[in-house]
């Protein structure tokens, strides 16, 4: 009986590696159908006789799609928080392109507050990452969620570099202001 029970449980899949997701922010696509629509429909009502009204023409429907692509990738970027680091990418069969940062070499994250009294939406988070044996520090900018904030900032074992930095990510002071946490709790301009 203990052989069976010792069976099933080698056959048994192994756990799979909890993670959290975050997923991107809608975006407003409003200039990008625009412009997409404006270069269209000058090629649809007969506009482009002239060289320069076809140049033209063809400008607003290259940057309407360049804006929809943009808004389009913004808004399927997920962060996806692991035991083995951050992984921020877009999961499209065509664009590969991920990012996989160890939390080890995660050494910053700011909190940028662009208003007075600032509503989830003005406050961008900015997270740094440098690669082992590399002196590139990249960076990766995002709107403010409370839950993937608090995470890095565990995960990464980052400190505040400022006594009034907030312990609880949900309740942000009325004013302007950038906090920031690294992995010294000190602030330094060159990190």
């Amino acid at each position: 009986m203990a052989d069976v029970v010792d069976m099933t449980h080698a056959a048994a899949p192994p756990e799979a590696k909890p993670e959290i997701v975050f997923h991107g922010t809608p975006r407003n696509m409003v200039i990008g159908v625009t412009m997409l629509l404006a270069g269209a429909s000058a090629f649809m009502m007969g506009m482009t006789d002239v060289f320069f009204a076809e140049a033209l023409a063809w400008t607003f429907v290259i940057w309407g799609v360049l804006f929809l692509l943009g808004d389009l990738l913004d808004w399927n970027r997920n962060w996806v928080v692991r035991d083995d680091g951050l992984h921020i990418g877009v999961k499209w069969p065509f664009l590969p392109v991920r990012n996989q940062w160890e939390w080890e070499n995660v050494s910053r994250m700011d909190l940028v507050v662009k208003r007075y009294e600032p509503k989830p939406q003005d406050v961008v988070m900015q997270v740094y990452y440098t690669a082992p044996g590399d002196s590139v520090l990249a960076r990766q900018d995002r709107p403010l969620s409370p839950e993937l904030a608090r995470l890095i900032v565990e995960k990464a074992n980052l400190k505040p570099t400022h006594a009034d930095n907030p312990t609880s990510f949900e309740t942000l002071s009325p004013e302007k202001k950038t906090y920031i946490w690294n992995k010294s709790g000190k602030f330094t301009a060159a990190t």
